[in-house]
């Protein structure tokens, strides 16, 4: 892309400076279909949708360049400072204009330029893990919506999909609805290559291999010290932040949230013991090893 630019600029620069900037900004303006193309593949992007975030600040642009243009032609100044001028001039109106229409893309660049990043929940090594399949996208779409809609933005919530092999257009869609967000991001792990042996594994009843996935995520995130796990068939209605920081001084293995009702799904466990029907009952776990080192918020 640069190459072109350059290349364009020495061969039209002998035409004077209107010519070689309008062959630049066109190069520019096509690349910008250029990549609309690109980002079709991994997110479910129109191009009204892509017009729709850029025409905005196409139009600020086009409005601050032409109010400077005039404004300095009415000054009579000399060619150094009339350049000067024009770029103060846009320089402080555009992102003036910017702030009074509330603009996201200033605020995010503000932040950045400032340093002032989000602190990341998860420094890598500590993350919120979810497991499901591909009938659980919609629910998914909803909880990760909700979960980041309410979520404390001071904090960057990064959230690991272990999945059985999800169709990439669901994956797009999950990405494009958490992209939205700018303190969350989604991770995608296929564990479809432990089909075999998840059906060598015998058990006392039907549990989906998503829950056995969701036990074995400490082994899984070895690096951790502690994880939230949650179910996709929710919807948050508050901070997520506080849960994972709470009970900071605890050493526990997995932590639940008791049942309001009781459940009636216990004939269902008939082959489990009085102490594994008790937790049943709460619907909060079967037995859970208590041999990991980590910690499980959930």
């Amino acid at each position: 892309m640069v190459a072109v630019q350059l290349a364009t600029a020495l061969l039209t620069y002998p035409y004077g400076v209107m010519t070689m900037l309008l062959f630049y900004v066109g190069i520019n303006v096509a690349w910008l279909g250029i990549w609309h193309l690109l980002v079709q593949r991994l997110l479910p992007v129109t191009m009204r949708q892509a017009a729709r975030d850029v025409l905005p600040y196409l139009c600020t642009a086009v409005g601050v360049m032409g109010f400077t243009y005039w404004g300095v032609a009415q000054c009579a100044l000399p060619i150094v400072g009339a350049l000067l001028a024009k770029v103060v001039i846009a320089a402080l109106l555009y992102p003036a204009v910017l702030w009074c229409f509330g603009s996201e893309m200033l605020r995010e660049s503000a932040n950045y330029l400032f340093k002032k990043r989000k602190k990341d929940l998860d420094h890598d090594d500590d993350p919120a893990v979810f497991t499901f399949d591909e009938h659980y996208v919609v629910p998914a779409l909803v909880a990760f919506h909700s979960l980041l809609a309410h979520a404390d933005r001071q904090y960057r919530y990064r959230l690991h999909v272990l999945h059985p092999g999800i169709s990439d257009r669901a994956r797009r869609h999950i990405a494009s609805v958490v992209g939205r967000f700018d303190h969350g991001e989604v991770v995608f792990h296929d564990t479809s290559m432990y089909e075999a042996e998840l059906a060598s594994c015998g058990g006392k009843s039907h549990f989906s291999k998503e829950i056995y996935f969701k036990l074995c995520a400490p082994t899984l995130f070895p690096e951790c010290d502690r994880i939230i796990c949650s179910d996709v068939d929710v919807v948050f209605i508050g901070d997520v932040s506080k849960a994972y920081f709470a009970y900071p001084d605890e050493d526990f293995y997995y932590a639940g949230v008791d049942t309001i009702l009781p459940t009636n799904r216990l004939p269902l466990y008939a082959s489990f013991d009085k102490e594994e029907q008790h937790w049943l009952a709460r619907e909060i776990c079967a037995k859970l090893p208590a041999a990991e080192p980590q910690s499980v918020a959930a």
